[in-house]
């Protein structure tokens, strides 16, 4: 989460949706260490407001990056095994199909933590109503970016490309696209997401 004072935003992280770049893009005005954040950069916007209250959130704009669930899905799942050191609990999963049967099953050995394979509406939404004021698809980037800086107030900006990955969603094994259709079933309808 970034927040800012001076222009009254909350950037709520949700995790393999270009939160790194949004978050580089707005360091000269917002924080991560702000004291209102947690010491964590992905925090829940319900979560959020409900350690601060509806008063403070009605205070701020709030706003949030989605992305298809699949590419998400594939996104995370590479990011996890191109950082071995780091994540070392990836070693025995050779594999996306291998990624999709730990998480169906719950494996939390695979999983470590459950924001990881946390849906995105989870960020955003508190049961059917959407918490945060306003948001944006990945998919839409960079345009969607020139969109935030001007609601917060912001001059144009360039948003940098980290973490960045590509891939083709049609590569991807139908058992995977069925696993990640019923396990984000409502990311796919909340967002308009087409499976």
């Amino acid at each position: 989460m970034v927040i800012s004072d001076a222009q009254k935003f909350i950037f709520v992280h949700i995790p393999k949706t270009a939160g790194t770049s949004v978050m580089s893009a707005l360091a000269p005005e917002g924080r991560k260490t702000h004291p209102l954040c947690l010491t964590t950069k992905h925090e829940t916007y319900p979560a959020f407001v409900e350690r601060h209250g509806e008063q403070l959130a009605c205070e701020y704009t709030s706003f949030a990056f989605v992305r298809h669930p699949l590419a998400r899905f594939v996104s995370h799942f590479r990011y996890l095994k191109s950082r071995p050191r780091q994540f070392p609990e990836m070693a025995p999963i050779e594999s996306l199909e291998a990624y999709a049967e730990a998480v169906e099953r719950g494996d939390m050995e695979v999983i470590r933590s459950p924001a990881r394979v946390m849906a995105q509406c989870e960020w955003t939404h508190s049961g059917e109503t959407q918490l945060v004021d306003h948001v944006f698809r990945h998919e839409d980037l960079p345009d969607a970016f020139d969109k935030v800086c001007d609601l917060i107030g912001l001059s144009p900006r360039p948003l940098p490309r980290q973490n960045q990955s590509s891939f083709s969603l049609g590569s991807i094994a139908p058992t995977v696209a069925d696993f990640v259709a019923r396990y984000y079933a409502r990311d796919y309808a909340v967002f308009g997401y087409e499976i």
